[in-house]
């Protein structure tokens, strides 16, 4: 039988959820990432957080969905400029 974990440190946390800890960093100064919990001076995520943050992702709100809309936002604007750019290098007016 396989033992589920309840607390995951943060090397495990990001290797489940196929990040790393600088975007980790990036997203808690966003305030949009998982909750930490603090054992012992560590910082580790229990997995009802982990899921909770999950299930915020699949379903944004708040904080997340402004962060989504504005990323979504400027890809959007950067992705415009670069079909420009490669309209004018083709000699095409925009």
């Amino acid at each position: 039988m396989s033992e589920v974990k309840n607390l995951y440190t943060l090397d495990e946390f990001c290797m489940r959820n196929s990040t790393t800890r600088r975007r980790l960093d990036r997203l808690w100064a966003l305030g949009i990432g998982p909750k930490k919990t603090y054992v012992n001076a560590r910082v580790v995520i229990s997995a009802k957080d982990e899921q909770a943050w999950l299930d915020a992702l699949d379903q944004p709100t708040g904080r997340v969905a402004k962060v989504r809309a504005q990323t979504e936002a400027m890809l959007a604007a950067k992705a415009a400029q670069g079909v420009v750019a490669s309209l004018k290098a083709r000699g095409v007016k925009a």
